[in-house]
């Protein structure tokens, strides 16, 4: 995760030579259901870690979700790290470190072009009209088909490269969120070791229902059952006022809608979201009325309008199928974050490993620094 992916044949050459990687590869290709069938009956187990895999965004029996399952055990391993404040306190922080090194940071200033000259990224043109000229190089992380679909031209790009970013696929299924400010932290049902977790999730008892959800997702069609969340005030205080909490209630939902489309989403959202939550008191004693003094409501429509990188409300820009993961990611041969235009690259959810706080920055990084002549490992350990 935290270095450039090998190639495809390299990779698949590497992993035949010994057996532990014959056996990786052919985790690789499996889905993360066709794994827990080889190593568990009960259909609770299978569902409990299989459902952890599925916040890649697409459900567990699609080919090529298996290999996040490493994500259960590293968490057990390195456990769950919380920013205090709230996530925004890194990205504070990064700003900070960036600042300190003479970085200028220009925020509600959206960019509208790459500015290219004879093959090479010269820097952008924002929708202001202002351009900002690049002395080494430019490097962007906004959504593949953005950069590629709307920021450059057909003929600044090699000939069908536009068509194949247009083949990307979005992920299966976007996200209905849920922000609550509650009086006191959500109390359960049951007691035990779901009194000191930080992330919960709620799921269907038997495997035809928990995996007929996913199916509805296919096919437009959103549900309430599998609900999770979690009340990071209960680890961290300073992300509300004294003795009260927060509560974040997540919810897997299609982005385009069987009757409507997407657009839909704005007749029916809070329908869903009192399902999604009427689904979530039942595992709570606390999660009534009285105990909520506010909330706010995010459908996958409003996902998109919020970060235009998230097409189609796609939390992690693509999905994250087996044919755009490794050295697939964005496009099969475009994978180390390079770019057909000079001193462009990509960084991000739309480049290796994909989506979420990942150190895939770093990654990145590394072919950047390599390119510009510098020494990555002399910097990393200063």
């Amino acid at each position: 995760m935290f270095s450039p992916p090998p190639p495809w044949g390299a990779m698949v050459s590497f992993l035949d030579a010994s057996e532990e990687g014959k056996e990786y590869f052919r985790l690789i290709l499996s889905s993360a259901w066709d794994v827990v069938g080889d190593w568990f009956e009960s259909d609770k187990v299978k569902i409990a870690l299989t459902r952890f895999c599925a916040e890649m965004m697409i459900g567990p029996q699609e080919k090529g979700t298996a290999g996040p399952m490493f994500f259960v055990s590293s968490l057990h391993s390195w456990g769950f790290p919380l920013p205090v404040g709230g996530s925004g306190a890194l990205t504070e922080a990064l700003t900070a470190c960036l600042k300190d090194h003479g970085a200028t940071m220009k925020v509600s200033s959206p960019a509208k072009s790459v500015k290219v000259e004879s093959g090479e990224a010269k820097g952008v043109i924002l929708k202001s009209g202002e351009e900002i000229l690049a002395k080494k190089a430019v490097v962007s992380n906004i959504n593949v088909k953005q950069l590629f679909l709307d920021m450059l031209q057909p003929e600044q790009l090699p000939p069908n490269f536009q068509d194949k970013v247009r083949r990307i696929r979005p992920a299966t299924f976007s996200a209905l969120h849920q922000a609550l400010a509650l009086k006191d932290a959500p109390k359960y049902r049951v007691s035990g070791d779901v009194e000191s977790a930080f992330h919960v999730e709620a799921v269907p008892a038997t495997a035809e229902e928990y995996l007929r959800g996913f199916d509805d997702y296919q096919y437009g069609v959103p549900n309430t059952i599998m609900p999770s969340w979690s009340a990071a005030t209960v680890f961290d205080p300073s992300r509300a006022p004294q003795g009260k909490h927060t509560l974040y209630l997540y919810h897997f939902a299609p982005y385009k809608l069987k009757d409507g489309g997407a657009m839909k989403w704005d007749d029916i959202k809070q329908e869903i979201a009192d399902g999604v939550l009427k689904t979530a008191q039942k595992y709570c004693i606390n999660l009534s009325s009285e105990n909520i003094l506010g909330r706010w409501i995010c459908s996958p429509l409003d996902f998109e309008r919020m970060n235009p990188a998230m097409r189609e409300g796609d939390v992690c820009h693509i999905g994250n199928f087996l044919t755009q993961l490794f050295a697939s990611r964005p496009i099969s041969g475009w994978g180390h974050y390079r770019t057909p235009i000079r001193n462009l690259y990509m960084c991000g959810s739309s480049t290796h490993p994909g989506g979420g706080v990942t150190g895939g920055g770093r990654a990145a990084v590394q072919v950047i620094m390599e390119d510009l002549g510098i020494d990555f490992k002399k910097i990393v350990t200063r």
